[in-house]
This record gives C-alpha cells, structure tokens and sequence, in this order.
C-alpha cells in the first residue's frame, strides 16, 4: 500500500496482505478487503476485512474482533457508512453485514438470492443498492432491508464502486477511457 501527498510523492507504504480485493480510505484509516486468495492464505490477509491506520498497524481485524460474525471467505464489495461503520458483502452467504470497529460489534442482514454476486453497494439509509449479481451482469437493483425481494432499477456498465454515505453520488464507475458517477433518486432514502 502507498501513501501519497497531493503532488504525487509518496510518503509512506506498508504491506498490506495478499489478494485486495477492496480498498476504502475513512479519517480512521485504510480498510482492506480480500479474495479468497488471500483469505485461505497467509498472514493479515487470513482475516478477510483489516481496519489499518495511516502507518500501517492494524487496528481491526475481522475475524479476530468479530469471531461470531459471518465468516468471510471471499469479500465481494465494501462501502464505508455513517462515522466509523463499513458495509460488506462477503461469501458465501452473502448477508450484508455493518462492521463497527468501535464497539467490535456487527449487525447482518439476509439478503435475496437475486442479489448474490454483486461486485459493488451502496448503503443509504434503509435501502441498499447492489450491482451486477451472478448472471445478471451489469443489472442494478434497489433493496429495502428485510424485505423479502429486490426491485431491478436499471443497467450500468463498467468496473463500480460504492460511495460513502457522505457523497450525494452512490457509484463511481470506470469504464476503458471514462469515469462516471452515478446518483440514484430515492426520496424515501432517509
């Protein structure tokens, strides 16, 4: 991992583990997610989801801190959420799970089967959003939490990623030559 200051120059870096498959950047520090690589490997990367500070010492690990929550063994997508909080979505039973590395706590939800696969969200409010499910390759969709299905709300296409809750966008999308950012219209969000 390199640290850079705004004119490109890099001031620090650490090893962060093998297999990233994620990386979202809060004032507590870097989050790293991996691949199963990674999770059935060696070192750091063991734990699936690592909270790091800005020298590289990790400050939360989760499997360590959080040994009843549901195991990881391959991260899909993470989304960082109100103050410290970070959402993920990792397999195998893909439950969307809220990490707390404050109070070493979490909260899961079971999600639809339609959703499973997806390689971004976003999390606002009560409603989630989920892009590009298993087999349905570029489809966005809608979900309440607890509600039994998921409502198919568009197609996108590109690499996406979810935006914090901080941001009135909810993607950042590349695609080969361009950068997109994506706001859904959901008054009922908040």
């Amino acid at each position: 991992m390199f640290i850079m200051n705004i004119d490109g120059e890099v001031i620090r870096s650490f090893y962060c583990g093998d297999a990233v498959q994620d990386v979202a950047v809060s004032k507590e520090g870097i989050w790293c997610s991996y691949f199963d690589k990674g999770v059935f490997g060696e070192g750091i990367s063991t734990e699936g989801l690592v909270l790091f500070d800005n020298t590289g010492s990790p400050t939360f690990q989760y499997h360590t801190h959080l040994p009843d929550a549901p195991s990881i063994a391959d991260c899909y997508a993470i989304c960082r959420g109100k103050n410290t909080t970070l959402w993920l979505y990792p397999y195998t039973d893909f439950e969307l799970i809220k990490v707390n590395p404050e109070k070493n706590s979490f909260i899961a939800h079971q999600t639809p089967e339609t959703l499973h696969g997806s390689q971004a969200i976003s999390i606002r409010g009560e409603y989630s959003y989920f892009y590009s499910p298993y087999n349905k390759e570029g489809t966005l969709y809608s979900w309440k939490a607890e509600d039994s299905g998921a409502k198919k709300i568009g197609k996108l296409s590109g690499t996406l990623r979810g935006l914090d809750t901080r941001q009135k966008a909810h993607f950042i999308g590349i695609e080969e030559k361009s950068i997109k950012v994506y706001t859904i219209i959901n008054p009922k969000e908040y």
